[in-house]
């Protein structure tokens, strides 16, 4: 573990995240992986062993503006190489009763031992707490200082959180719904149709990015997601794609397309980014958009697409929540504008 790394979540900020899945799994205690730390109230001993919880895990699947549910493109990926739990007192104070970590991939279930009463259980899936920090932690409200970076999290492995409340007692269960804190922006098809004087011409070297990315998210938050940093703003920037684990995040390449029906279609995509709901665009927080980018007649042109913020977008405020699915149709019938940072009109 490097020292940037447990300097940054000392000051409220953190590393890593993972996408859902539509499938259950419980996680059972193993000593090889796993080892409890105890707050000195009424944390068990082996003298005196608390009582033991059956903890299982759910992945809540992405949600799509409307409403809809979807399931996750990646039905065979491993989602966990490290789970970090933390038991508190369901009470006023909220004080740690227990914590375990295990390292296991996919691992299939936990029992966590705590003293008796009303618990609040809290799961964070793949993010690489520092010792420093997870030792730091003697109330719930310590994990609301950790903070979650696009810059540090993985598709294939996203960082996910999750909470439940409990009683602790012999033979309870309790289920915790895990979510990503990244959310998914898809071109289902795009196909360059253009009318008029440009009729039977098409985009070429196309390529699809994100601009005005949100960088950092609070690991716990579920609403009101405001950008503190943010990547690509006002068009692709080649230092900001060093920055992430891997460019493809966040833009690809499609090409010169194949002919379809008098035009042109260039496949789909799947792009990531954090949430970002702010109300009022500004320098310091723009919106997240979709940028098409290509050449036609040798000059660049783009149709930047604010995503989440037309006339009719779905449920929920407008922008990019946590754990959403936003999917394109997007056909081109006209030539696009000369900067990413305009907003060009599209036919969905």
């Amino acid at each position: 573990m490097n020292t940037s790394r447990i300097n940054l979540l000392r000051n409220g900020l953190s590393p890593r995240a993972l996408l859902p899945l539509s499938l259950i799994l419980s996680l059972a205690f193993a000593s090889a992986f796993c080892f409890s730390a105890c707050a000195p109230q009424e944390s068990p001993s082996p003298e005196k062993p608390g009582p033991v919880t059956h903890i299982e895990w759910a992945f809540r699947p992405t949600e799509s503006p409307g409403g809809a549910r979807t399931g996750t493109r990646a039905d065979d990926w491993y989602l966990i190489r490290r789970m970090d739990l933390f038991v508190f007192d369901d009470d006023g104070i909220r004080a740690l009763d227990s914590y375990t970590r295990s390292f296991a991939y996919s691992p299939t279930s936990v029992d966590v031992r705590s003293a008796s009463g009303a618990k609040r259980a809290v799961a964070i899936a793949n993010l690489p707490l520092p010792d420093g920090f997870v030792t730091s932690v003697s109330h719930y409200e310590d994990l609301h200082k950790v903070i979650a970076e696009l810059t540090e999290d993985d598709p294939a492995f996203p960082v996910m959180s999750g909470e439940a409340r409990f009683m602790a007692g012999e033979d309870r269960n309790c289920a915790i719904s895990l979510e990503p804190v990244m959310s998914t922006v898809e071109i289902h098809s795009l196909k360059c149709q253009f009318q008029g004087s440009y009729a039977g011409q098409s985009l070429k070297r196309v390529k699809v990015y994100l601009t005005g990315i949100s960088c950092r998210s609070e690991l716990l938050r579920q609403e009101g997601f405001l950008p503190t940093e943010s990547l690509n703003v006002g068009g692709l920037s080649e230092r900001d794609l060093a920055r992430l684990p891997y460019s493809g995040m966040v833009y690809r390449y499609l090409g010169n397309g194949t002919p379809a029906g008098g035009g042109r279609v260039y496949g789909g995509t799947a792009l990531y980014c954090y949430p970002n709901e702010t109300d009022e665009e500004t320098l310091g927080s723009p919106f997240t958009r979709l940028v098409i980018e290509g050449l036609l007649d040798g000059k660049t042109c783009y149709y930047a697409i604010p995503v989440n913020r037309g006339d009719a977008p779905g449920d929920g405020p407008l922008g990019i929540g946590r754990n959403r699915r936003y999917v394109f149709d997007i056909t081109l019938t006209r030539p696009g504008t000369e900067s990413p940072g305009l907003d060009a009109a599209i036919t969905p």
